[in-house]
């Protein structure tokens, strides 16, 4: 379901930019009589970007995404049980507190799962997300270790961040998101930058990103109104 894309064709700096381009290519499609198709790229497609190495991965499906060590990772469509376990049970040990998605399973519709996952309580729905910003990083060997966990886990100690990131994967955003699926257009909205500990954690509908020292980690959902843009967008 994922696909590569070169990094050749400069990208918008900025969610305005990129939503004035969306909103240019509408308007020389309606001048033309054209309609866009259903299953538009332009509507569903996802943008994982690191924001410094220079790969990029595109998807229709929900993506992890991590940058360490001068490699970028990107990991798309539903998350392999075992690598979520994996990604638990680093933080396990790291005694943070963590739950395994709802209703996981390999090849599972990714809009029943999202679905559950904003059905959960706040808690719990953040504990999840936890879950998934580790699961590019734990693909790259012991990029996603103890003390990492323990990092990203004192981020989300904030009542701030708690608070926006439960929004954020909420039923609200995901509902809204889901009314237009998967024609319209999707509405950039700008991050919310929050300090946490050593972290900085930038939080919009359907996305969240971590910088921790010289790591970064981001999950993005398929519906996320940022999904076209290579990261959660600029605050």
């Amino acid at each position: 379901m994922s696909k590569s894309d070169d990094t050749s064709v400069a990208a918008p700096s900025t969610y305005l930019e990129e939503l004035g381009a969306l909103k240019a290519l509408a308007a020389v499609a309606l001048l033309a009589g054209l309609v866009w198709p259903a299953e538009s790229a332009l509507a569903k497609d996802v943008n994982c970007k690191c924001p410094k190495v220079p790969a990029t991965g595109y998807g229709s499906s929900s993506c992890s995404a991590n940058e360490s060590g001068g490699f970028c990772r990107v990991e798309f469509n539903e998350f392999p049980v075992e690598i979520l376990q994996r990604v638990s049970g680093v933080y396990v040990r790291a005694k943070v507190q963590t739950r395994l998605p709802p209703s996981q399973g390999p090849g599972g519709p990714a809009p029943d799962q999202a679905q559950a996952l904003a059905q959960l309580p706040d808690d719990e729905r953040v504990k999840v997300v936890l879950v998934y910003l580790g699961v590019a990083a734990a693909r790259g060997g012991d990029v996603f270790n103890e003390n990492i966990a323990a990092a990203l886990g004192d981020a989300f100690t904030s009542a701030d961040v708690k608070r926006e990131v439960a929004q954020a994967f909420g039923e609200a955003p995901f509902k809204a998101a889901m009314a237009g699926w998967p024609s319209a257009a999707p509405i950039p909205v700008r991050p919310k930058p929050f300090p946490g500990g050593r972290a900085r954690v930038l939080v919009a509908p359907g996305c969240v990103s971590v910088e921790l020292d010289s790591h970064w980690f981001m999950y993005k959902a398929f519906w996320s109104g940022n999904r076209l843009l290579p990261q959660c967008g600029e605050p």
